[in-house]
């Protein structure tokens, strides 16, 4: 299947879509990140040491990838730390922060509580004909597996770890996780490899919010994995094998519709800190339903010869998602019905 996403960061943008009510006063501050290089837990800790707050004292709704531009919302407990827009960025421009102040609310925020996301995203690297198929018509209704892409499970350029982390810690191994952590090349990897106590010690002064997120990635691999079951059941489907990870995409276009028929939710175990839980302990998980196949509407903005790919062409494309969902699924299911049609 031919198609190359984020080759640079400008392929791809996602705003977040929430409508928090602000007004010029409030318990919390709000602001907007844009910011590409960046994780959001790197960000949050640039925030938390240049306003001078601790990091759990910077809430956001939703985790956005650096190998993009993104844009998100942050609150911040406590009284306003300026009106001034800040920014940051590495010497040599590649890593990037701007934080704009916008207002003020009665609460923080929460994961889970985005509307959604809106992206625009340029696909590189298809043939001409597929290219041009997709392009024929403006707007697409796609069906989609709903599956957690391979983002889900690390950074870019760097071994897919956080799945396997989390279930050493759910078995107790500590020492184990330590270790995954050290080679994951993730933000808390230089703290962990430096750590000289015990590794149950590194993991109870981490920011209990990343704990979470090893946990969550540890579910979403078993998640995926019963969905991958469920397209198999139907037809062979198309086997999609990177970073020690797989996927199996429906090739038929009414396989998707189906299973949404049969099966529009699997159970998903999701892990949450909890306030004033002991950071020895793990956070507790909660279990909850994920939709296995989601409907978009793609728009084609442009198709035109690539310009980074000699012999290859590219789209624009543009479309919004709920929260959740990944913008990098939707793209290689809807490319990969088109390419089948070719074969």
């Amino acid at each position: 299947m031919e198609l190359i996403i984020k080759h640079r960061p400008d392929d791809f943008f996602v705003s977040e879509n929430a409508l928090p009510a602000l007004r010029p006063t409030g318990a919390y501050h709000y602001w907007r990140l844009r910011k590409t290089g960046y994780t959001t837990f790197e960000a949050v800790a640039w925030i938390a040491a240049t306003l001078g707050v601790a990091a759990a004292d910077v809430s956001y709704a939703g985790l956005k990838d650096e190998d993009g531009v993104t844009e998100q919302w942050i609150a911040i407990a406590g009284a306003a730390r300026g009106e001034a827009t800040l920014r940051h960025a590495s010497p040599d421009g590649a890593r990037r922060l701007e934080l704009q102040p916008c207002g003020h609310a009665d609460r923080g925020l929460a994961i889970g509580e985005l509307l959604g996301n809106s992206f625009a995203v340029t696909v590189r690297g298809l043939a001409r004909e597929v290219a041009e198929a997709i392009a024929a018509r403006t707007e697409h209704v796609v069906y989609f597996l709903n599956y957690f892409d391979d983002q889900r499970f690390g950074v870019p350029g760097a071994p897919r770890l956080t799945h396997r982390i989390g279930r050493a810690l759910l078995d107790g191994d500590a020492a184990r996780a330590l270790e995954l952590v050290i080679h994951a090349e993730l933000a808390e990897s230089a703290p962990a490899r430096d750590h000289r106590g015990s590794p149950e010690a590194f993991f109870a002064a981490l920011d209990p919010r990343v704990t979470s997120l090893y946990l969550s990635a540890s579910s979403s691999e078993h998640w995926n994995d019963q969905l991958a079951a469920l397209v198999r059941d139907r037809e062979p489907g198309h086997e999609d094998r990177r970073h020690g990870l797989a996927w199996c995409y429906a090739v038929a276009p009414e396989t998707p519709r189906a299973i949404l028929a049969e099966v529009p939710e699997l159970p998903f175990v999701k892990y949450r800190p909890a306030p004033g839980r002991p950071a020895s302990e793990l956070p507790a998980p909660k279990l909850s339903r994920r939709s296995t196949v989601i409907q978009a509407f793609v728009r084609v903005v442009r198709c035109a010869e690539d310009d980074s790919f000699a012999g290859k062409h590219k789209l624009d494309v543009a479309f919004t998602l709920p929260g959740g969902c990944y913008a990098t699924m939707c793209l290689r299911q809807l490319v990969l019905q088109f390419a089948a049609r070719g074969d």
